[in-house]
């Protein structure tokens, strides 16, 4: 394997060096090098030695110490013991936990346990994310969320119906594997902007090895612009793509393993009869990607080429999520890309392990009587926090009184005048805060969190099945603390306490000195704390599941150990120290998952379906009233399952992120916000034209749930049909405070299948703010019958089998009023 090593030495004066790992700015797990001066961060550069990065990192990396010393970040606890109209208070730590236990156990005693929800978001540590959990089922709450079903694991959700896998499908091949591939699919990922170290592997693969790059988008975006072959389609239309794909190498070139079909899968025959509805030509007409590249794709990942599958978000916030990614996971297995080097179904995001907050919280769990709220199919695995968002608006089935969360999703959750109305009805809400944005804004407590240099923990997200570990490197600033302090200190003051902290006899409580190191418990000098021992505490956690349980803190540690952390699964420390592949640059007991002859960990067989094989026909799904394969379901809020809403919001609206900014983190730092400050709106530009309006106009972007104004962006970027604008922003922000794109987002249309929000599909309007809106709406249609992006331009879902509208659109378009909760325009931006 080449691989370029970047050496990497600050020109600044320091006087230590400490190493390292990036957490949770995106999903790369970049080694790094902070380089500090009498106790403070002078410099970060990229670790040259860290298998991940090589010495690269991007601008979020580099930026990060203007996180930890950010006078504007949240600096104290503080309470409201009111509404959300009073003046916080500041308080001690104690004072305010004191504070939130006393209203939880008022909680419990009036509308019950089930009435208190919490959200941990992927920028959460194992504290928050696995100390939430164990609080929480502890407490006797069924309401316990995570940020997959918001963010990207509904492709793992669907695959372990086609693959098989413990919980969610994760990722086959590490990235650095796609130095072996002939080909590179990319569906749904900027990774050129928002995983650029993963992008960096893609790049050498296609310069250095001479693969084709074809990426998949419904915007020119930073990464397509190097690709050999660019596919832009109309958003949420992939399962329609990957089945005219198969199509072609199925029906009229062969392009296909029959050999690992016949051996390997069940359900083909079925599957071949499905897509050969599918042709390139109708395809061309609901993805509105040319016949002609829809064949040269089939050609490029035609077997034998060994394709490298990947993607991200896209193929995630979409109405027909399991479907799309359905339609790329038999891709995968029909051209042979199965447990072989430069292969594999390597989804960004979809790598993290699975993960317990105990063994012992067995019996808490089982006398929780209520059901989770939640409307997914799929009768385990996370649930999507939104979808709380109604029960919390109109007190049905039941009220939520208590919200403990972290991020700032009461604009990243849809529709976000209708989370402002549920946060009035909260008797309780909590926030573990990096800045006091719009989410502290509703809350009645908030406590500050540390930064991942203040504190030492697990890197839990990483592309390549990584856990890698943070080092403590500066002190906690101001009155911050780790996010598991906040979760334990709650614990204490309830009945469960020692079983929470105490599991196996041994605490996790320790007295720390003033740089966070533990100390013993008598030490009386100034500057000491009872603190967590996250080394003890992380620790246990990974004890409790045997997937990681061969993964303890010194094995992490990169000033310890190797760099680059273990690669899950490693049951014991023997896998935990092993290069089980001569390519491999990373320890751990599977390099590549799925190989012929190797058991799945844990099973008895290579692919842990019901058959043994990979499915490509799902009796499974079949019988809880899902789809076995992957057919094209129209996304609700669009032209063709809308027509009626169309004529008020011609246009489609997509989201998505900047390389500056990860959600919130980024908008808060100078440098971030040089780099990327507005929220602007990007429209193509001969519609803009015929809106009159200029590059750098102000727009007003509207539909029934809200409206943003900003600045236009005009290019050819994306279609004529389209507009695009990025996440991320929220009114409270200190430099550029735009509203959040998330106004438009309509909250109950999601993926029926795992709860997946429909954030890249929206109907909207756009015109000059000094203009009138209705005679821009004509002007938009008028021009986009034109170019044939009107309802009566694609093929009839009527008529044509390939193209469904599903039961939420059929039930919307009778005006059955079940599905949709209105907000009050009057109430709009009131507090």
């Amino acid at each position: 394997m080449v691989v370029l090593k970047r050496a990497q030495e600050s020109v600044k004066d320091y006087d230590t060096m400490r190493y390292t790992t990036c957490d949770n700015m995106c999903e790369s797990g970049c080694g790094l090098k902070v380089f500090l001066k009498e106790g403070r961060i002078v410099d970060i550069w990229g670790d040259e030695e860290h298998p991940q990065n090589y010495g690269s990192v991007c601008p979020k990396g580099t930026a990060n110490f203007q996180h930890a010393y950010n006078p504007l970040r949240a600096k104290y606890p503080v309470i409201r013991e009111d509404n959300v109209n009073g003046k916080f208070r500041r308080v001690t730590w104690d004072e305010g936990l004191d504070f939130v236990a006393e209203r939880l156990k008022y909680i419990r005693e009036k509308w019950g346990n089930h009435t208190v929800a919490a959200h941990r978001t992927g920028r959460s540590s194992y504290g928050n994310k696995l100390g939430g959990s164990r609080f929480l089922a502890m407490y006797g709450t069924p309401n316990i969320y995570g940020q997959g079903p918001l963010c990207c694991e509904s492709p793992g959700a669907r695959g372990q119906y086609v693959y098989g896998a413990k919980e969610f499908l994760r990722l086959f091949n590490p990235v650095q594997d796609a130095m072996n591939s002939d080909t590179i699919f990319v569906s749904g990922s900027n990774a050129a902007a928002l995983e650029v170290i993963t992008m960096k592997w893609w790049i050498e693969a296609q310069e250095r090895q001479g693969a084709k790059f074809i990426v998949v988008d419904p915007r020119f975006n930073a990464t397509m612009a190097k690709a050999d072959l660019a596919l832009r389609l109309r958003p949420t239309t992939d399962a329609y793509l990957g089945n005219a794909i198969a199509h072609v190498l199925i029906h009229e070139i062969d392009g296909i393993d029959r050999e690992f079909i016949d051996k390997w899968t069940v359900g083909f025959e079925k599957y071949a009869e499905l897509v050969k509805d599918y042709t390139p030509e109708k395809a061309e007409n609901i993805t509105w990607v040319p016949a002609e590249d829809i064949r040269k794709a089939a050609e490029l990942m035609a077997y034998p080429r060994r394709t490298h599958f990947s993607g991200c978000l896209g193929t995630a916030q979409q109405y027909n999520a399991g479907n799309g990614n359905a339609s790329y996971q038999s891709l995968v297995a029909i051209t042979g890309n199965v447990g072989m080097k430069g292969g594999g179904w390597n989804w960004l995001h979809n790598c993290r392990p699975v993960l317990s907050a105990g063994k012992d919280l067995k019996n808490y769990v089982a006398n929780i009587k209520e059901p989770q709220l939640s409307d997914k199919i799929i009768p385990w695995g996370d649930t999507s926090s939104a979808c709380t968002i109604d029960p919390g608006y109109t007190g049905k089935p039941y009220p939520v009184k208590g919200l403990i969360w972290n991020g700032n999703h009461a604009v990243q959750w849809p529709h976000n005048n209708k989370v402002r109305e549920y946060m009035k009805n909260l008797y309780l809400g909590v926030h573990l805060s990096f800045h006091p944005n719009e989410t502290m804004s509703w809350m009645h407590a908030a406590f500050p969190i540390t930064s991942f240099f203040e504190h030492a923990g697990v890197v839990h997200h990483g592309n390549n099945r990584l856990v890698q570990w943070h080092n403590q490197v500066i002190d906690r600033q101001w009155e911050c603390r780790a996010d598991i302090d906040f979760w334990a200190g709650l614990a204490k003051r309830f009945e469960f306490g020692d079983a929470y902290y105490t599991p196996d006899g041994k605490s996790w409580w320790a007295t720390k000195d003033e740089f966070g190191n533990p100390v013993p418990d008598d030490t009386k000098y100034p500057g000491t704390t009872i603190e967590i021992n996250e080394r003890v505490c992380q620790n246990w956690f990974h004890s409790q599941e045997s997937f990681v349980s061969g993964i303890t803190d010194d094995l992490m540690d990169p000033e310890k150990s190797p760099k680059g952390g273990v690669m899950w699964p490693a049951e014991t420390k023997d896998e935990s120290m092993m290069f089980s592949d001569p390519e491999a640059t990373i320890r751990g007991a599977q390099w590549i998952m799925y190989k012929e002859g190797v058991n799945y960990p844990g099973t008895d067989k290579r692919f842990p379906t019901p058959s043994g094989k990979v499915e490509l026909y799902s009796a499974a799904l079949e019988q809880i009233g899902w789809y076995p394969m992957p057919i094209h379901i129209e996304p609700n809020n669009a032209p063709v399952a809308r027509p009626d809403l169309w004529e008020k919001y011609p246009l489609i609206l997509c989201t998505g992120r900047l390389v500056a900014h990860f959600h919130e983190m980024g908008h808060w730092w100078p440098w971030m916000v040089e780099l990327e400050p507005h929220r602007f709106i990007n429209i193509h530009t001969d519609a803009a034209k015929v809106l009159n309006v200029k590059d750098g106009d102000t727009v007003v972007v509207e539909n029934d749930y809200g409206k943003i104004i900003g600045p236009a962006w005009v290019n050819e970027m994306v279609d004529e049909g389209e507009v695009w604008g990025p996440e991320g922003f929220d009114k409270y922000q200190p430099f550029y405070p735009y509203s959040n794109i998330n106004e438009l987002i309509d909250n109950t249309v999601k993926d029926p299948f795992y709860t997946q929000a429909q954030y890249k599909c929206n109907l909207v309007r756009v015109y000059r703010l000094d203009d009138d809106p209705d005679n821009a709406v004509e002007k938009t249609k008028e021009y986009l019958s034109k170019v044939k992006r009107a309802p009566k331009d694609y093929l009839d879902p009527e008529k044509e089998k390939t193209v469904s509208l599903g039961t939420y659109t059929r039930l919307t378009q009778k005006g059955s009023g079940i599905y949709y909760v209105g907000v009050p325009r009057d109430k709009w931006e009131t507090k």
